[in-house]
């Protein structure tokens, strides 16, 4: 009906309250409150569409096991639908626990590829998302200036959902209450769920990491959910400076990799400045390789475990 070439043919297609429910042995996706209007009467048809989504993964291993929320959308597409230039509304979006503030996207349809470009807003992020349908990825683009997460997203997650989430609770507050200013991507593979994602950052957290009360780091990232490669990562703090080049893992947080120490103070009376090789295992931090300078004094070949005992080592 949408390709019929007679223009006296004027359609009108309109639905209210409607369900539509797909499953299959790996996902449930229901469409509920379906309400639209479609017009093919002109020479680009156009839609105007509000609806609730729910999906359950509850077979796939993820925290994100399930996902509901409201989706408004209108524009025009192509009387084939292989193309479509779309304005989306998303009030609200939940999954795994955590909401998602109300956004507007600007969304486009060509050669099977969507791209959705964040719009309408005063937040100091710019994000576009591009899903690949024959490739059956996305690839999320963003770049943000002094950006504090919890303006976006905001977090309910269960006691529960913590025993499988790859992120320990505590790390993850801190990384929402921060402020970021950067670049980079995130790239998911839709079929099996792999995360992997890159860039560069800057970031300034708003709360106290052990006796440490003022930090900004910046840094290049990338990695995937278990864990994060830092490269040219430098920390500043009311102690002195350290840097960072190696490996991060995320659930739980273990590093592993070269630590350089310039003028560091704490928890010393005097600075202390050199290098050293960090690693974690269960709850003990281990220190080999080292090599440091205090005043007039050296240490080489330096071995040190420290085990944190709440706010004692």
């Amino acid at each position: 009906l949408l390709q019929k070439k007679n223009t006296d043919l004027n359609i009108v297609v309109s639905g209210r309250d409607l369900r539509v429910l797909v499953s299959s042995k790996d996902l449930s996706f229901a469409v509920n409150e379906l309400s639209f209007d479609l017009d093919t009467s002109p020479a680009i048809p156009k839609i105007e569409l509000r609806t609730e989504i729910l999906a359950d993964l509850s077979t796939k291993e993820t925290p994100f096991e399930r996902l509901s929320g409201e989706v408004k959308l209108n524009g025009t597409f192509s009387r084939d639908m292989s193309n479509a230039t779309l304005t989306g509304t998303f009030p609200y979006l939940s999954a795994g626990g955590f909401s998602l503030k109300e956004q507007t996207f600007q969304i486009s349809l060509a050669e099977n590829i969507w791209r959705l470009t964040k719009i309408q807003d005063r937040l100091p992020v710019d994000l576009a998302v591009v899903f690949d349908m024959p490739g059956n990825t996305a690839k999320a683009s963003f770049a943000m200036s002094e950006f504090l997460p919890t303006t976006l997203v905001q977090m309910e997650a269960s006691e529960e959902l913590w025993l499988n989430f790859p992120i320990d609770k505590e790390l993850l507050e801190i990384l929402l209450a921060a402020n970021y200013t950067g670049e980079g991507s995130v790239e998911i593979d839709l079929t099996d769920l792999d995360v992997n994602y890159s860039g560069s950052l800057s970031f300034f957290p708003n709360s106290e990491i052990g006796p440490i009360k003022e930090l900004q780091l910046q840094g290049k990232f990338k990695g995937d959910m278990s864990a994060v490669y830092v490269s040219e990562l430098e920390g500043s703090t009311e102690y002195g400076n350290i840097g960072f080049e190696g490996r991060i893992g995320l659930g739980p947080f273990i590093p592993d990799g070269i630590v350089e120490i310039r003028d560091f103070s704490w928890p010393f009376e005097s600075p202390v400045s050199g290098k050293l090789a960090i690693s974690k295992r269960e709850d003990t931090y281990y220190v080999r390789n080292g090599a440091l300078r205090m005043d007039s004094y050296r240490m080489g070949s330096l071995e040190i475990d420290l085990t944190p005992l709440e706010k004692n080592i």
